[in-house]
């Protein structure tokens, strides 16, 4: 599940470093991780555009520089990339900051899941689009401030039953790769924010069960699932440790437990990366938000 140290220390050494105003973090981050890309001192009134390989993705100012986090997904090609920031200053002059990011390999289990015939036809009942557009539309929100704080809360207690990116086969067949972390235990345990937010969806669905979704700021969002009651609602602010909910076997289950995800625009990416972030990544403030208070 991790990188390989010494890969990740020989590219620490020989990597380009980044050209000057454009910092980035982790210097060699691995598949299904995420790139903090910060410009420290860039003017709030710049006009700028974030690239990775040519991809847009969104970057915020806050009080004393840009911001933006590229998710780099399970399936991202290992090797080398470019990272590119375009501005306008205030006389509308172009400028561009590149740093060049070598992403190294991550290898993935496999995991083997029998699950009976009855709760495996929930993944294609008839409501099941609309209830995968209701949360990805909640997993997409964009909000330009940065409202986490420090390395994420592992948001319960017990066995982690399947790890994020197992190539999963259910019942003698591949489904895809798991998005997320699954902690087994106990129906009623309780479930904390992994770190400050808004609650954007607090909701009972049909294969997700019981589910909170949490915009953490710049994209990044948490969200938590299968559970047995909520202890939240929508609208409502919440910070790091706050009870959220219970763990819970709702929606598509064959056991107790949570399943854990952070995505990135959209992308998941390992929610254990989170609790312990680079410390290279320089402190930015964020704007005041003007959210009212629940």
């Amino acid at each position: 599940m991790l990188c390989s140290l010494w890969t990740f220390l020989t590219l620490l050494l020989v990597a380009p470093r980044p050209a000057a105003g454009l910092q980035v973090a982790p210097a060699a981050p691995c598949q299904g991780q995420a790139l903090f890309v910060t410009a420290p001192g860039l003017s709030a009134g710049a006009r700028a555009a974030l690239t990775w390989d040519g991809k847009r993705y969104p970057i915020y100012p806050l009080e004393s520089g840009w911001r933006g986090v590229i998710p780099i997904r399970i399936e991202e090609r290992p090797g080398r990339h470019r990272v590119r920031l375009t501005y306008r200053g205030a006389k509308g002059q172009r400028q561009a900051l590149a740093a060049a990011v070598t992403v190294d390999r991550t290898s993935f289990p496999t995991q083997r899941l029998s699950m009976a015939r009855g709760i495996e036809k929930l993944y294609s009942y008839p409501g099941r689009k609309k209830e995968l557009a209701t949360v990805r539309r909640a997993l997409l929100t964009e909000t330009p401030q940065q409202r986490w704080s420090g390395d994420f809360l592992i948001p319960t207690h017990g066995r982690y039953s399947t790890w994020f990116g197992e190539r999963r086969i259910r019942n003698g067949r591949l489904v895809g790769d798991h998005r997320g972390l699954d902690i087994a235990a106990p129906v009623g345990t309780p479930i904390r924010a992994d770190n400050d937010g808004r609650v954007v969806l607090a909701c009972a669905l049909t294969i997700h069960g019981k589910t909170v979704v949490i915009d953490h700021g710049l994209g990044v969002t948490s969200i938590f699932l299968h559970q047995s009651a909520l202890r939240c609602h929508a609208g409502q602010r919440v910070h790091r440790g706050d009870v959220i909910g219970e763990v819970g076997q709702t929606g598509v289950a064959t056991g107790p437990h949570l399943h854990w995800a952070v995505y990135v625009h959209g992308t998941a990416v390992s929610p254990l990366f989170w609790t312990h972030l680079p410390h290279e990544i320089p402190l930015l403030s964020s704007p005041v938000s003007t959210d009212n208070p629940s």
